[in-house]
């Protein structure tokens, strides 16, 4: 691609986000001007706009503003942008924007469906995954503020689990990374911040740094000793404010926790945590919390989350599968267990 080609592909890029930005706002503004006025009146208001601005255009530039190759085909897509602003602004007026954001998150996968199908535009494995993202939107996980709401339809969870995504589908050549299941979405939340602290570590030891203690998002990192002595770490009790054990790392080690009780929403009245097992397309029933602890980080991190999702039963297994012995898991009546080699390290809090 020319620079040409490249300053066209900035321009579109920049339109694109101008135009979402534009589309955020009103949406925000209709959420805000909904109860006062019907639908019917927000409609007229901006097609009014609308008009105004197209009539002054045809004013300027004359008959060649009617000019079109399918005027059918434009009248079709005006009225199909009415009618969906119609069910846009009632829909905003029945639920929180932050939902409705999300499940409008939806339509690149849409998007690039009837582009693959009906245009003929060739789409990419690659792009595919790209824009699956929607799945956790679907959720309502995507938003800061997460809202109460209602669960997927039962036809798609059950598309994604026919496709049975899995990291064994991704191919690696060069330094690209692609996958043959259009329903495959990489998401490093259970990862980047492990491989965060690990490079943050890796820096301070080059500059000659003994001791330190990281906290990145509630995964707690230590090396060293200071003054010989052992970083402390609590775990939390997630079931309670306090803690629900301690321990004293020894050199440099990871103690990190992946749980349920810090990020969820209430979907169709019941608790939903962010964390969704991928082989049910739902959030992960069971445990509420795994504690992992290892030298590595980043593998900590990934392998928290891992046995969230394998569960009671399986959680042992996997752990041994992962290469990571010391695990604490909690259930959701309060339970905990601990392996082999972290229960003697651990130290029941008071109370």
């Amino acid at each position: 691609m020319g620079s040409s080609g490249k300053r066209q592909t900035l321009f579109g890029i920049t339109y694109v986000v101008g135009a979402a930005t534009c589309f955020a706002t009103m949406d925000t503004m209709i959420r805000f001007i909904g109860p006062h006025f019907s639908v019917a009146l927000v409609l007229w208001a901006r097609y009014g706009l609308h008009a105004a601005i197209m009539t002054l255009w045809i004013a300027l530039s004359g008959k060649r503003s009617f000019k079109s190759a399918n005027p059918m085909f434009q009248i079709a897509r005006g009225a199909l942008l009415a009618f969906s602003s119609t069910m846009a602004f009632a829909a905003l007026r029945r639920m929180p924007v932050a939902e409705f954001t999300a499940i409008v998150m939806l339509t690149p996968v849409v998007a690039t469906l009837v582009a693959r199908l009906w245009l003929k535009e060739p789409v990419s494995r690659l792009r595919w995954v790209l824009v699956v993202g929607g799945l956790v939107g679907a959720w309502g996980f995507h938003a800061d503020d997460l809202q109460d709401g209602a669960a997927p339809r039962a036809a798609t969870l059950q598309r994604w689990q026919r496709a049975a995504p899995s990291l064994a589908q991704i191919e690696f050549s060069g330094g690209l990374a692609r996958s043959r299941n259009p329903l495959l979405q990489l998401d490093f939340g259970a990862y980047a911040k492990g491989v965060a602290i690990d490079a943050a570590f890796d820096a301070l030891q080059r500059q000659g740094v003994a001791h330190a203690l990281l906290n990145l998002g509630g995964n707690l990192a230590t090396m060293g000793q200071p003054g010989g002595r052992p970083w402390p770490v609590g775990v939390r009790d997630p079931h309670g404010p306090g803690l629900l054990a301690t321990l004293a790392t020894h050199g440099r080690e990871a103690v990190v926790t992946s749980g349920s009780y810090e990020r969820w929403r209430r979907v169709d009245g019941e608790r939903a945590t962010h964390i969704l097992d991928p082989q049910l397309g739902r959030p992960a029933p069971g445990l509420v919390s795994v504690t992992v602890v290892h030298p590595s980080a980043a593998l900590a991190d990934a392998a928290a989350t891992a046995l969230l999702v394998a569960g009671p039963g399986r959680w042992p297994v996997v752990a041994q599968r992962l290469g990571v012995q010391q695990v604490l898991v909690v259930d959701a009546h309060g339970r905990w267990q601990a392996s082999d080699a972290l229960a003697p390290r651990l130290q029941r809090a008071a109370g």
